[in-house]
């Protein structure tokens, strides 16, 4: 969301003015076209029963980089699903959906697994999710249901590629204004996954979200919590979050509480005295005089903003979190190799010093992703390989969770107040008004109610969605446990207790009398 060439953040929305339907506090919303608190219409007893799903090998061909693709115990389908769930005899949408049957298969237990963005492909997980969770598939079958306008759904991708500017996402709103936008929202995608449950034959699933994927579990148990089992939510995005407003502040809030780390430890206290004023000054000198680089031996300068955006990717990563203190302070007195080997990591390209002229002053205002060329990982490839569909962010973001900031204003108001911000924090929102897609009812942005058994995890420095977010879900989920990943960052899974609590908490079917979570107090400090 934030810093779009480095960072894909997920989630907002958009327009005002729209009248709200009643809500009910009790059950599923109670939209002005009827109620969905059955999901999808009963199956036709008299109608003839759908052909036999056709499952094979999942197309590889185009997948995005970074994600290994899926083992051949991995197999794929299409199922069909209507356009607008209130027509069912209407037009339909193609999805596609993975799976891989448990070791024990049959057991009649199936995880659905549930993608970050909003954009991300669920299918793309196939490949890692076996492999933090390996003890799931003793008992569960791994689901993967690629969203509407997603993966093999009929993606939904900005034409000119990923934007970054809020003119380029403006262009992309005029490029799909003819898509039925209002047809591709969380709820969408909730009524989607019942179906798919429904085809697959599972009473009741156990579902797994991580970020956005949060958000669509939320609502699918907002409609359909009858029919869950028990619930991961990972790096929580909660329908009543402002986003946006919080987005502005992040990368300030991340600094703040890195110095406040710190300087509350002795041991980083030995590497750096006054952190702050370290990376004050190092700001100063890549606004004042760019530093030349190498990456993957192409020349770039990295100038303020590049460094603001370098910064933001090392705090949303534990693994070079905990390094900046040194880098910083080894920085400032001539000495980039720990810097640089923390950029090497981000990019997977070496990133060395490189003797160079500097650029001439004034250079043009250009956005950094027009001056570098970025690994594939980074920049935005041809389309159909990137992680996120691009369309689809826009379409949710300016449909579900706009209205929440109240406007371009209050987030201009905010931005202006913050030191560490960029211009650019403001790319997504500032095309809002832009997006042909009805603002999401009221209703439908309130907190989620539920008594289905939930497990929320948060990772305690997660730049992304901080832990408050965790706290302000449990609320209205009064048989929620929520657990903070000691020095983790957004999504908790790569961290072997986190995964090791949540293939437990699954296993006991949402019991945490059956969950030890003792090795919370054993994950090792990271080290300054």
């Amino acid at each position: 969301m934030r810093l779009n060439r480095l960072i894909l953040l997920t989630l907002s929305i958009v327009l005002l003015g729209c009248s709200d339907p009643a809500q009910s506090a009790d059950g599923p919303v109670q939209l002005d076209q009827g109620p969905v608190a059955d999901g999808a219409p009963p199956l036709d007893p008299d109608a003839a029963p759908p052909p036999p799903l056709k499952w094979g090998a999942c197309d590889t061909s185009v997948w995005p980089d970074g994600y290994p693709t899926p083992g051949a115990s991995v197999e794929c389908t299409t199922i069909e699903v209507p356009l607008d769930h209130d027509q069912p005899a209407g037009a339909s949408i193609t999805l596609r959906v993975g799976r891989q049957r448990s070791t024990g298969y049959p057991t009649g237990k199936a995880v659905f697994h549930l993608a970050g963005g909003p954009g991300g492909a669920a299918t793309y997980q196939s490949g890692t999710i076996p492999y933090y969770m390996p003890g799931l598939l003793a008992s569960f079958d791994m689901i993967y249901v690629d969203q509407r306008g997603t993966g093999g759904s009929g993606r939904m991708d900005c034409p000119a590629g990923y934007p970054d500017t809020a003119q380029e996402w403006v262009a992309c709103a005029g490029a799909l204004a003819s898509k039925p936008l209002d047809h591709h929202l969380t709820l969408d995608a909730a009524r989607d996954l019942d179906l798919v449950r429904q085809r697959l034959g599972y009473d009741r699933i156990y579902i797994r979200g991580g970020s956005y994927g949060t958000r669509l579990g939320l609502e699918y148990i907002r409609q359909f919590g009858d029919r869950v089992a028990a619930a991961v939510l990972d790096g929580l995005a909660p329908p009543d979050w402002d986003i946006f407003g919080y987005d502005v502040a992040a990368l300030d809030q991340a600094v703040s509480k890195l110095v406040q780390d710190c300087s509350g430890d002795p041991a980083c206290a030995t590497v750096v005295a006054d952190l702050k004023a370290d990376l004050d000054l190092r700001r100063q000198q890549a606004k004042q005089q760019p530093r030349a680089k190498t990456l993957g031996g192409q020349l770039f300068y990295e100038d303020e903003q590049y460094f603001l955006m370098f910064l933001y990717a090392m705090l949303d990563y534990t693994k070079l979190r905990y390094k900046v203190p040194r880098a910083i302070h080894e920085s400032v007195q001539g000495d980039e190799s720990l810097w640089n080997q923390q950029l090497s990591t981000i990019f997977g390209a070496k990133v060395a010093d490189a003797k160079a002229a500097p650029p001439p002053l004034p250079r043009p205002t250009i956005h950094p992703a027009g001056r570098i060329r970025l690994p594939a990982r980074f920049r935005r490839p041809a389309l159909g390989v990137d992680y996120v569909a691009s369309g689809l962010l826009g379409t949710v973001m300016c449909a579900e969770w706009f209205p929440n900031s109240g406007g371009l204003d209050p987030l201009n108001a905010k931005l202006a107040a913050q030191s560490w911000a960029t211009s650019d924090t403001l790319a997504v929102p500032g095309s809002c008004t832009s997006w042909k897609v009805t603002p999401l009812a009221a209703a439908l942005r309130q907190p989620v109610t539920s008594t289905v058994k939930t497990l929320l995890l948060s990772g305690e420095i997660d730049v992304r969605t901080p832990p408050e977010q965790g706290d302000q879900a449990a609320k209205t989920l009064p048989n929620s446990t929520h657990l903070v990943v000691p020095y983790a960052s957004h999504s908790t899974i790569s961290v072997p207790c986190a995964a090791q609590i949540l293939t437990s908490f699954f296993k006991a079917d949402g019991q945490m009398s059956g969950v030890d979570t003792s090795c919370l107090k054993q994950v090792p400090h990271p080290g300054w």
